[in-house]
């Protein structure tokens, strides 16, 4: 009885510091399950997006969700098959651009205290995350009816059924008026955006020499180049040459920005074949790097 009491003062307070009040209460939280934890991050999302005035749509909610130092990969697999479908975003959609929060990246450290179970739970969800996949919703809502176009709405049709939505939520019938109307919500995931805040989960990956978490996101797109190229620099940094041309191989031709920076750290370093392969890249060598190669002959 106390625990359930406790549970509800928690999802109607959405307090961040009330489960560690008292070494109790912080035992009674510790022991959540998933789906408590869930609907707690279901609840405190749509604080934050009102708060914040992000748009009601998919993109802002998951990037929300992730966010939560509860989310993990159990958590929001529960996050998926729970949540309910946005009234504006009936029909059929794709979700794109989800921005991975640096926490996941920070949980990764070897000095931030998490053990290692947790951070394998980290590149499991990862993993997950940059796994393309479609959820299906169904279920019964109170309106009036809707041209919803059953499951063949396309994404542009959003706009219509946005407009169809809002139109009703305004009309002041009553509820006798309105009818159970099935809806159907098929909305299809792509991988979230591996360059999230500036590249940081690839940079910091480099800089606690995650090769796992490194191969991951350069498979997903992650680009080297991003924050003028703080990845490759931090590899150099380390004299970790195999990594730094692993980094510039996923550099698209004509991709490479102030590549006299990096060339010249490069030559400081004696790393020739990091030379051959910028030069690759298109780039050429200023007077004063080209002495400093002759130099080094």
């Amino acid at each position: 009885m106390e625990t359930q009491l406790l549970y509800e003062i928690q999802l109607f307070s959405l307090s961040a510091t009330f489960p560690y009040t008292s070494r109790h209460i912080y035992a009674i939280f510790r022991s959540t399950t998933p789906h408590f934890r869930a609907r707690y991050i279901i609840e405190a999302t749509k604080l934050v997006i009102a708060c914040n005035q992000f748009p009601s749509s998919w993109t802002p909610t998951i990037t929300t969700w992730l966010r939560f130092g509860l989310c993990d990969l159990e958590v929001f697999k529960v996050l998926e098959r729970t949540f309910n479908p946005l009234p504006s975003t009936l029909g059929s959609l794709v979700v794109r651009d989800v921005q991975l929060p640096k926490r996941l990246f920070k949980m990764l450290d070897g000095e931030s205290g998490f053990s290692n179970e947790a951070k394998d739970g980290v590149v499991q969800l990862l993993r997950y995350l940059f796994t393309p996949r479609t959820l299906v919703y169904t279920g019964v809502a109170k309106r009036k009816n809707i041209d919803l176009e059953n499951d063949n709405t396309a994404s542009g049709d959003v706009e219509k059924v946005r407009n169809a939505a809002l139109k009703v939520a305004a009309d002041s019938t009553s509820e006798q008026e309105q009818e159970a109307t099935p809806y159907r919500c098929v909305v299809t995931l792509w991988p979230v955006n591996a360059n999230s805040q500036d590249g940081y989960g690839l940079a910091r990956a480099v800089y606690l020499q995650r090769m796992d978490v490194v191969d991951l996101l350069l498979a997903n797109g992650a680009m080297p180049t991003m924050k003028d190229n703080l990845a490759i620099k931090i590899a150099l940094g380390r004299r970790d040459f195999k990594l730094a041309k692993r980094l510039l191989r996923h550099v698209k031709q004509g991709h490479l920005s102030n590549g006299q920076e990096l060339l010249s750290i490069v030559v400081k370093a004696g790393a020739r074949d990091i030379v051959d392969l910028l030069k690759a890249h298109g780039v050429v060598p200023d007077m004063r790097t080209v002495r400093m190669l002759m130099r080094k002959r």
